[in-house]
């Protein structure tokens, strides 16, 4: 009864279904786990999840959890009486602390048959029923960066009403430094990325547990598409840290089920040795380090011992005259795909390349909405013309961003190669 009661209240008030969730999370997680039977939480979980366009990513985190780690009196969940804020941000860490291989696939778009399976009708719903929520969401967040922003924006029902919100750029994340973007109380956010900061204040951009959720699922997505399977080995050399590109790729890894080597950057000579001792299929680095292993593991005539087939490149500019040494340097039979981000978005996964379609960049717009738009004019582009690239996060809880102007020119391509998300070209400057 408790359990039906938490639920009705989180479908019953569509402006607090964050909260009203952490009620039926912690609901579950004070139940003994006799009264947890899988097809009870199973059900529940498929009747919310068409309501509320987070629930697929986060409560599968919770099922994993109840399903496969029983409480016990050393949880973190049990200690110190803890309640509130404190003990929904407790109930968080201990939903993500788990290993991911196992969890349900509902809602989770990550293989490339599911992604090929999606309509771009059902897209176009989910983008309209995201951005209506996110504006609502954000129109009562109590904050005074959000107030402002949104002070002049009328009603907003469908994502065609994009057009009417106002633009966002990187001065404004200097402008709030550290956390006046927020969307979320600080004692929701379980983790926080930073750019370095070399042109100032660094950038700092905070995640909710859903956050990280999605983060991984894009991520998954991305090496789905440069040929990753479940059964794969990762080598991970991106830099691990405030930088988002290791832990994004990292978690990714595990979010497809794959194996992650977590090597970050440095000791070329050590990874080589790595690579060829673990077997890894899979290369995640920038495509300078890819080239520089790869001379690495020929110097050291442990190339013939290496079996990548595939690698997943970006944090840095390239051309294709480096993707076809970077091909070459591994063998012939390597494949390099490009993968786009910025940690201001959410890091990597913003967008990626398809090993069967290369030269343009996926954008997952389920999460992230992308317009094409004239930089002076500031209104859209021909289709097929060059313009700045503009980005709004759909479904990110603690830190979203509507209508950021990266600075990057690119232009749309033709949508007949297979998947229902728009490509864009590579960046051009």
């Amino acid at each position: 009864e408790s359990l039906r009661f938490s639920a009705g209240l989180a479908l019953s008030h569509p402006f607090g279904v964050e909260q009203r969730l952490h009620q039926l999370t912690d609901t579950l997680v004070s139940m003994p786990s006799e009264q947890l039977g899988d097809q009870v939480i199973r059900g529940l979980f498929t009747h919310l999840s068409p309501t509320m366009a987070f629930v697929p990513r986060r409560l599968p985190f919770l099922f994993h959890a109840r399903s496969s780690f029983p409480r016990r009196p050393c949880d973190p969940i049990d200690r110190g009486g803890a309640s509130g804020l404190n003990r929904r941000r407790a109930v968080s860490v201990r939903l993500w602390s788990g290993s991911v291989r196992e969890l349900p696939e509902e809602g989770v778009a990550v293989n490339v048959e599911a992604m090929a399976g999606l309509s771009r009708g059902d897209l176009a719903a989910r983008q309209s029923s995201a951005l209506s929520d996110l504006i609502a969401r954000l129109r009562i967040a109590g904050s005074p960066y959000w107030d402002t922003k949104l002070r002049d924006v009328g009603a907003v029902e469908s994502i065609d009403d994009i057009g009417s919100l106002p633009f966002t750029v990187k001065k404004e994340f200097r402008d709030t430094y550290p956390s006046g973007m927020l969307a979320v109380p600080m004692g929701d956010v379980v983790r926080v990325h930073a750019s370095s900061g070399t042109s100032g204040k660094p950038t700092i951009v905070a995640y909710t547990a859903s956050d990280v959720a999605m983060f991984a699922e894009v991520n998954a997505r991305a090496l789905a598409l440069a040929g990753a399977t479940s059964e794969s080995v990762v080598h991970v050399a991106y830099g691990y840290g405030l930088f988002t590109g290791g832990l994004g790729l990292h978690y990714g890894v595990e979010a497809l089920g794959a194996t992650a080597v977590p090597a970050s950057g440095g000791n070329p000579g050590f990874q080589v040795g790595l690579l060829a001792d673990l077997g890894a299929d899979g290369l995640a680095a920038t495509p300078s380090y890819a080239l520089l292993l790869a001379e690495r593991a020929a110097a050291d005539g442990v190339l013939d011992r290496v079996a990548l087939r595939w690698g997943i490149h970006g944090a840095e500019p390239w051309s294709e005259g480096l993707r076809h040494k970077i091909e070459e340097a591994w063998g012939g039979d390597y494949t390099a795909c490009d993968i786009y981000g910025l940690s201001e978005i959410i890091g990597p996964g913003v967008a990626s390349e398809w090993a069967e379609a290369k030269g343009g960049l996926v954008v997952f717009e389920d999460h992230f909405y992308p317009e094409i738009l004239d930089p002076f004019t500031q209104e859209p582009v021909a289709d097929g013309s060059l313009g700045e690239l503009v980005l709004t996060t759909l479904t990110k809880q603690a830190q979203p961003v509507i209508r950021y102007r990266t600075g990057d020119i690119t232009r749309f391509l033709p949508d007949d190669y297979g998947l229902p998300f728009r490509r864009i070209d590579r960046l051009q400057g």
